[in-house]
């Protein structure tokens, strides 16, 4: 089949599927979605499960040759972060645009013409995969998180169809990203009698805040972004309550575990000095993915297949998170951002460049014939 056709295939499949409305939080439409894309893999002849999650939709779990000693995990997402409101897309030129096209419709065609083309290969023989579609990719992957690790632990290297970076990067490292919660429980008073007796929580928050903001140090690779602020009430009242919602993000693990008691020294200084109860609640959603020698050889091999194909590419470090930081803990190699380019993710004007379709379909397959060929070796391997 003619390169432009294969195109104008899954131009034509990505229109149907951006008319699919497969917000996190919509069970109807995941399930349409999901029934969508297991109707383009069976064709394939993998064997097809729905694997029930602790929450809310399956995931949607493709197998083929699980006998192969070589196993590859392909890792999207069914999730978008738009409602029923955003639906359907257009063609403007050379792009398509519209709710998910780059993240992650587009990313899940790519894949799934990939591996049509590289199952017509004779060295497919010798390499088994796995397709895992979650539909909480958006919302941190609180339910599809352990299946994820599950299945990081049963692999040999990891491919996850995230969008490309700017100009069609790959992504070799991703920062970890928590959310956090600074609660303060002050004691309320009246402003003008007796003043005193209160504890005043929005003014320890705001020091707590001021002690947590310094610690933001771009240079280390320590992101702090306190976002959200509230609590008091009438301008008579000593407050009793206030709360603040920080998103932290780190380069390396050991700054994962080192950030949280950084906010629990902090809120211990604050409380001793105002006399009144703070609380740190929260977690990293997602560790950091640091590169690897896995990640980098994984990436010296996408760098020759895009050398084939006439792409230039290179591996990028982002701070944004995705599964690929799940599968990449549990000591998986693993390539990210093998998706489409594109732009203007989560907004009215999210895109895909529709040139990127046959770009990165074969590049995938490129990368699964010279997984299968041995022609990419990973040092976690040892000697030939």
């Amino acid at each position: 089949m003619r390169k432009d056709q294969v195109m104008e295939d899954l131009i034509a499949l990505l229109e149907r599927w951006c008319a699919i409305p497969s917000g996190s939080n919509d069970p109807d439409g995941l399930a349409e979605m999901h029934a969508a894309v297991a109707a383009h893999l069976a064709p394939l002849g993998c064997l097809i499960e729905d694997v029930p999650l602790a929450g809310g939709s399956p995931a949607l779990l493709a197998t083929m040759r699980p006998e192969a000693p070589l196993q590859v995990l392909l890792s999207g997402h069914l999730d978008t972060v738009y409602g029923r409101e955003h639906l359907g897309a257009r063609r403007e030129g050379g792009r398509l645009i519209g709710p998910g096209t780059a993240d992650m419709k587009g990313g899940l065609a790519v894949m799934i013409a990939a591996l049509e083309r590289f199952e017509q290969a004779p060295e497919a023989a010798s390499l088994g995969w796995r397709v895992v579609v979650t539909p909480d990719e958006e919302i941190g992957s609180p339910h599809s998180g352990a299946l994820l690790r599950d299945l990081a632990r049963r692999s040999t290297v990891g491919f996850v169809m995230e969008p490309a970076t700017e100009g069609g990067g790959l992504v070799r490292s991703r920062m970890g990203v928590g959310v956090f919660r600074l609660v303060v429980h002050g004691r309320a008073a009246h402003a003008g009698r007796n003043p005193e007796d209160g504890r005043n929580a929005v003014v320890a928050l705001s020091e707590l805040v001021m002690h947590v903001a310094a610690l933001h140090d771009p240079a280390r690779g320590v992101l702090v972004n306190p976002a959200r602020l509230g609590g008091g009430g009438a301008t008579n009242v000593v407050p009793e309550f206030a709360v603040a919602e920080v998103d932290v993000r780190v380069a390396r693990p050991a700054q994962a575990l080192e950030l949280p008691k950084r906010l629990e020294a902090a809120a211990a200084e604050v409380a001793s000095h105002h006399d009144l109860d703070v609380t740190v609640e929260g977690s990293f959603h997602r560790p950091p993915m640091p590169s690897t020698p896995g990640s980098e050889a994984l990436l010296k091999g996408a760098r020759e297949c895009g050398a084939l194909l006439g792409l230039r590419l290179e591996g990028v470090d982002v701070g944004g998170g995705s599964d690929a930081a799940l599968l990449a803990d549990e000591g998986l190699p693993v390539l990210d951002g093998l998706g489409v380019r594109g732009g203007g993710m989560h907004s009215p004007d999210e895109h895909l460049e529709i040139a990127s379709l046959t770009e990165r379909t074969l590049l995938l397959a490129c990368l699964l014939t010279r997984l299968a060929r041995a022609e990419i070796w990973l040092p976690e391997w040892g000697g030939r």
